[in-house]
């Protein structure tokens, strides 16, 4: 089977997805001994060390590269104004410079025929990018690079990220080809909503009582399940998603900080007397149903379904969960690289 190392390698999500791909894991290389200690838990081979700090050339060859440099200054959470589009002009730091030069010299010291790279897209308008990528063309790689919708690829997730492919050959690389899509078409079936993804795990799901600006974000009338999450107290930057739909993008944040919550709509009769076949006169014409439910709060183990991290996982952290790749996305780019 072809082999893989990975450079910020985390608890190696991405070393879950590969694996599922075919592929095995060599080595991997990951700052924090702690994150490091669970990886290695679940049986990879991830060594406490700074990438800036290892010597690539005195490594065994591999068929195919990995990294996933830290994604905190790219965000849009971490920018500094906007460009003349108006879009959010991140941070860039010089240890984010030091970290794209470490993997410049692991790309010219790859023996393999494949690279990827994982971040969020505002990544892309860093000078370690244009590093990154300078790299690559140095050492005779052909590369594309997309933002991609975890969504499409069966994640329960609405999480986007930029994705780059490189091959060591002058050729045109193909942009990993969806497995799923927004509402489904006659060749995928739509997107995994995030109830689907936990349901049989939802009686394991502790009882909490909801916000007030939680309460207040609902809906008059509640026909279904419904996911809640925001980043403040006053409600500002709340998503709401029906049984339906996939969660939002999980992230690194302590969940008492900040939680994700559910209303489990526990009537069943709601959806058959308000379904989409009632004319609005009847509908107007009848009393409004009794909506009765539960709140929940995410789990580790739910936050992990959202990201499809197998239950198998031991130690699994929201830190790891939040900053990791989507193991399914893994598979499916490795399956689309191993071609």
């Amino acid at each position: 089977m072809p082999t893989l190392r990975t450079l910020f390698s985390g608890g190696e999500l991405f070393g879950v997805g590969a694996q599922q791909a075919g592929y095995t894991h060599a080595d991997g290389y990951e700052l924090e001994p702690k994150i490091a200690a669970v990886a290695q838990l679940n049986g990879f081979d991830v060594r406490v060390a700074d990438v800036c700090a290892v010597d690539y050339a005195a490594l065994p060859t591999v068929n195919h590269l990995h990294a996933s440099p830290s994604c905190k200054n790219a965000s849009n959470a971490n920018q500094k104004g906007v460009d003349e589009n108006g879009d959010p002009l991140p941070r860039e730091t010089e240890q984010d410079l030091a970290c794209a030069d470490a993997v410049c010299r692991a790309i010219a010291a790859h023996q393999g025929e494949t690279f990827t790279l994982e971040n969020v897209y505002g990544y892309r308008t860093f000078q370690s990018f244009d590093r990154i990528r300078e790299a690559l063309r140095a050492a005779d790689f052909s590369y594309e690079y997309w933002h991609l919708t975890a969504a499409d690829y069966g994640v329960p997730q609405t999480r986007k990220r930029l994705i780059l492919i490189a091959r060591r050959e002058l050729c045109r690389i193909q942009r990993p080809n969806p497995t799923h899509r927004d509402g489904g078409d006659m060749f995928h079936p739509p997107w995994i909503g995030w109830y689907a993804a936990i349901e049989d795990i939802l009686h394991t799901l502790p009882p909490t009582q909801p916000s007030p600006w939680q309460l207040a974000r609902l809906p008059k009338e509640i026909r279904d399940s419904m996911l809640l999450s925001g980043a403040m107290s006053n409600g500002t930057s709340v998503v709401m998603r029906d049984s339906e739909a996939p969660a939002v993008t999980v992230v690194a944040a302590d969940e008492l900080k900040l939680p994700m919550r559910a209303f489990l709509v526990q009537s069943k009769n709601v959806s058959q007397e308000w379904g989409d076949g009632t004319r609005d006169e009847e509908r107007m014409s009848r009393p409004v149903p009794q909506v009765t439910g539960r709140w929940v709060r995410m789990t580790v183990q739910a936050l992990g379904r959202f990201q499809t991290v197998p239950d198998d996982y031991r130690g699994l952290t929201a830190e790891i969960n939040g900053n990791g790749v989507p193991c399914e996305l893994a598979r499916q780019i490795m399956l689309s690289v191993k071609g």
